[in-house]
């Protein structure tokens, strides 16, 4: 098993320069690595102290995409660097979309400025939140409109199975996981029973991945494709090949072991298996 695969007015928006701030000197950039992906070498970038970031998840699907590129010459690359390489990948990939006056390229130019504007805070996190039953994934905000421009899907897999677990599937309805925190906090006999449900859900699914979800990431996601996955706080590049689910495997402690790729994602307890 090897897988190796705002902006207003009437002109499109000019491609973004890296801007120099504190906090780019500061931060000291990303590690690299060197894989095979589907027979081609492919530098990918390595987790910092912040983790698996969002910013890293996208810009290693982009890089696994071919397009972004990295040169192998280099050991690391800076914030600033993968900041301006998103940023002008998105002018460029939606440079039709964003010409003209008519709606939805007024639209599309504000979502350009948005998320350029986002992307140096995604080294450290962003504000997502998920929704544990039903079709849609994550309740919309903002910053989902990055991986939307990028053509990627955020996906994640805490979710529960609405035949085999009816009453709970009720209970949680489609409230966001926010939403839900604070409903179990409050005091309200209406949903007592309501909450029975949840509390349980969320105590056995506490690694934020269930059998169901892991199923419906299968049905989601096509043959070949790269996605990112939202787990735990945390953002990885996700890729299905021959009808398995792989995780990027971007930890410091592997970047000289050319075995370690790809984790395999088939166990909601984490006994898995690593491969290139």
């Amino acid at each position: 098993e090897t897988p190796n695969q705002k902006m207003e007015g009437e002109a499109p928006p000019h491609r973004v320069p890296g801007a120099r701030t504190e906090r780019y000197q500061q931060f000291d950039g990303f590690k690299t690595k060197k894989i095979n992906f589907l027979g081609r070498d492919v530098v990918i970038l390595l987790q910092n102290e912040f983790g698996p970031c969002p910013l890293l998840a996208l810009v290693n699907v982009l890089l696994l995409r071919n397009q972004l590129d990295l040169s192998s010459d280099y050991a690391s690359i800076s914030l600033e660097t993968v900041v301006s390489m998103v940023g002008n990948y998105l002018l460029e990939s939606n440079t039709k979309r964003s010409a003209g006056d008519n709606e939805l390229a007024v639209h599309t130019r504000q979502n350009l400025n948005d998320a350029i504007a986002l992307l140096p805070k995604m080294e450290s996190g962003l504000d997502v939140n998920v929704r544990l039953c039903g079709e849609t994934l994550f309740e919309y905000t903002e910053c989902l409109s990055v991986f939307d421009l990028c053509d990627v899907s955020l996906v994640h897999g805490w979710l529960c199975d609405p035949h085999a677990e009816t009453e709970t599937a009720r209970a949680l309805g489609s409230r966001g996981y926010n939403e839900i925190v604070e409903m179990l906090i409050k005091e309200d006999d209406d949903v007592a029973e309501q909450k029975v449900f949840i509390q349980d859900f969320l105590q056995r699914s506490a690694s934020q991945l269930t059998y169901y979800g892991i199923s419906t990431l299968h049905q989601k996601l096509r043959a070949n494709e790269l996605a990112v996955l939202y787990r735990n706080l945390h953002f990885s590049t996700l890729f299905k090949y021959q009808d398995a689910l792989y995780v990027l495997v971007t930890d410091l402690g592997y970047a000289t072991q050319p075995s370690v790729v790809w984790e395999k994602l088939d166990d909601i307890h984490g006994d898995t298996v690593f491969v290139n």
